[in-house]
């Protein structure tokens, strides 16, 4: 083989489980295929006296050998005997007075999380103070504390006569150095009762709660970028570096294949992604491989189907399936362009987190645009970076957090009033930098006034009404005159998306184009009100997007439809609280939060008085200081 002959790859020191055995699995992470020559493996005399491995976890030396019992008296009972077991001969039997029997060992590393297990029995109902539960526990090199956790307890609510499986997982803090295990017992009325244990066990997650795998075609694999740098190199890259800043600890691995479709990605799926052991995979596809441009609706069909089997059979393997929304190709016709904004709409309305790529580098006739290709199939090293940034930074931070798919809520709205003593405004600071974007609101007003700032790097654009239209001056120079008469009482929907990558913003009323302006911004800050508002304007259901919209698009969020693909910010703003605790909470998959900034104004003392308020999932963050009135 004329290639990389000379890698070597070294493993860092493993060590054997409870059983002896150490699994070693060499799997391929990127590229199409590898050659492994020969493998070397060298045996270690364990000389400091460290221990390891957890030792007679399921007792079957007929005693507590490698346990440390704890009882808080004489009564305290834990012995182990042949009675009851659930796999093996023995069992440990524990009653009376509290008691516990634990081990510690030592934290080999290399590891983010442990999740301990084992199985209980209670011969008959425990008494209504009496429970038996796991507890998993991490010490630094000092033994002093660093985080627990405690698994579900068997109690007097619990079956009798039946065999349960109770477990705990807990992430490895940094700085760990020993884990310690164990069963407790608590009945502090030292009152008749029993239960039997038996087969601890201590072992890493069936899969890396903090580990995502992207799985796809020639794009994803980075075609077109130089060193296959593309859009999913450049979000781990942003990942990375998000870690530093309190994001977590994620870990990613692409098995993405040139030239693969859904049919493709379906036959290897049992041989490449279920040996990640990710609990994260984005399937990154499109139509251009499924043979849209050839096929039609034959190819439409099949990636449809095909799609909702892939996410199906992820979540049967304990897997959460993000999806990639279908993009350009140089050789699509109007026809091709159709099916792609058709399947576009339709993952929309899955139940599974999506990423708008296609309004990164659409071109609007559904060919990537001028200077951002490689080739007619695939997009250069801009075109894979303007992909990236229509992920959303702190998606997966959100889901492992367990942050639910948002919904449309039907809440109430915000009022702002034009004030010469306070003005409000609600503030959206986007997580990382922002390309491509849509900001949509609905608003209600009867008078003229500010309605939206966007803050680019150069300077602040701003939507507002004039002569009872929408007008939007911006930070570049350029000026859209509306068309729909706005200053009616009337609820209605503003919405702004811009290509950076073409270099148009376009304003949208009602799903009605207002016009056009030709930049590209880099927007920093969205701010919803300010000191001249209408003398009362009223605001409801405030969208950001990471991603430029077509028409359809908007034309859906304008019949308050609620589109998911790439959404960093929903809040209903619903100040009477009719459908969330919350009026500034973020509903969208994100950890970011919108904020109400309030500046008080007091024309006797040169300086404004400014508070932060922010959303945060029903609880409520405020701020203030003095600055400088300007």
């Amino acid at each position: 083989y004329n290639g990389n002959n000379n890698k070597i790859a070294t493993s860092d020191t493993l060590y054997a489980d409870a059983n002896g055995a150490i699994d070693i699995s060499v799997i391929k992470q990127a590229g199409i295929y590898a050659y492994i020559n020969c493998m070397k493996i060298e045996v270690f005399e364990n000389k400091n006296g460290k221990v390891y491995n957890l030792k007679n976890t399921g007792f079957e030396t007929g005693s507590l050998e490698g346990w440390i019992k704890e009882a808080k008296s004489a009564n305290s009972i834990a012995v182990v005997n042949e009675d009851l077991t659930s796999q093996n001969v023995h069992s440990l039997k524990l009653g009376g007075d509290n008691v516990s029997v634990s081990q510690q060992i030592s934290y080999a590393g290399g590891l983010k999380e442990y999740v301990l297990s084992g199985y209980f029995y209670a011969p008959a109902v425990l008494g209504s103070r009496q429970a038996a539960y796991l507890t998993l526990s991490y010490y630094d090199q000092s033994n002093h504390f660093l985080a627990s956790s405690k698994s579900d307890s068997i109690t007097s609510k619990s079956t009798a006569e039946a065999i349960t499986k109770l477990l705990t997982n807990l992430r490895i803090p940094a700085g760990t150095a020993y884990v310690t295990v164990a069963i407790n017992w608590v009945n502090p009325n030292n009152s008749a009762g029993v239960i039997y244990f038996d087969n601890l066990s201590l072992n890493p997650p069936l899969v890396d709660n903090l580990k995502l795998t992207y799985m796809g075609s020639s794009v994803p694999w980075g075609q077109g970028a130089t060193n296959q740098q593309g859009y999913t190199y450049l979000y781990t890259q942003l990942l990375n570096a998000r870690k530093l800043t309190g994001g977590k600890d994620w870990t990613t691995t692409n098995i993405s294949v040139p030239g693969n479709n859904t049919t493709a990605v379906l036959n290897r799926y049992t041989s490449d992604l279920l040996p990640q052991k990710s609990r994260y995979v984005v399937f990154a596809l499109s139509l251009g491989n499924e043979g849209i441009h050839e096929r039609g609706q034959p190819s439409f069909d099949s990636f449809k189907t095909n799609m909702q089997k892939l996410i199906t059979k992820a979540r049967a393997d304990g897997m959460i399936p993000v999806i990639t929304n279908c993009y350009t190709r140089n050789d699509f016709n109007a026809t091709d362009y159709n099916y792609t904004r058709q399947m576009n709409a339709l993952i929309n309305t899955w139940n599974v987190p999506s990423i708008n790529l296609l309004g990164a580098v659409d071109d609007l006739t559904g060919k990537y645009t001028t200077g951002y290709w490689d080739d007619a199939l695939h997009p250069n090293n801009l075109g894979h970076a303007e992909m990236s940034y229509t992920m959303v930074p702190s998606l997966f931070d959100a889901l492992d957090d367990n942050k639910p798919l948002p919904v449309k809520v039907a809440g109430s709205y915000v009022t702002f009033t034009k004030s010469s003593t306070a003005t409000k405004t609600i503030d959206i600071v986007p997580e990382n930098i922002v390309h491509p974007f849509t900001v949509a609101i609905s608003f209600k007003a009867s008078s003229s006034g500010l309605l939206l700032q966007v803050k680019d790097t150069t300077g602040v654009g701003v939507i507002g009404i004039v002569d009872g239209k929408l007008v939007y001056s911006s930070a570049k120079g350029g000026v859209i005159k509306g068309v729909t008469k706005v200053d009616d009482g009337q609820w209605h929907k503003l919405i702004l998306t811009h290509y950076y990558a073409k270099g148009v913003t376009i304003m949208y009323c009602d799903s009605i184009a207002q016009g056009y302006a030709t930049e590209k911004l880099i927007t920093r800050r969205v701010k919803l009100g300010g000191s001249n508002v209408p003398k009362t304007v009223q605001f409801k259901d405030l969208l950001f997007y990471r991603s430029g919209m077509n028409s359809d698009e908007v034309k859906n969020i304008s019949r308050d439809s609620l589109l998911k693909s790439s959404l960093e910010i929903y809040t209903p703003l619903d100040e009477k609280k009719f459908s969330v605790q919350d009026p500034l909470v973020n509903l969208a998959q994100s950890t970011n939060k919108v904020w109400l900034v309030t500046e008080l104004k007091n024309a006797a003392i040169p300086n404004s008085i400014i508070k932060y308020s922010s959303g945060s999932g029903g609880k409520n963050t405020t701020m203030s200081f003095t600055t400088a009135n300007t």
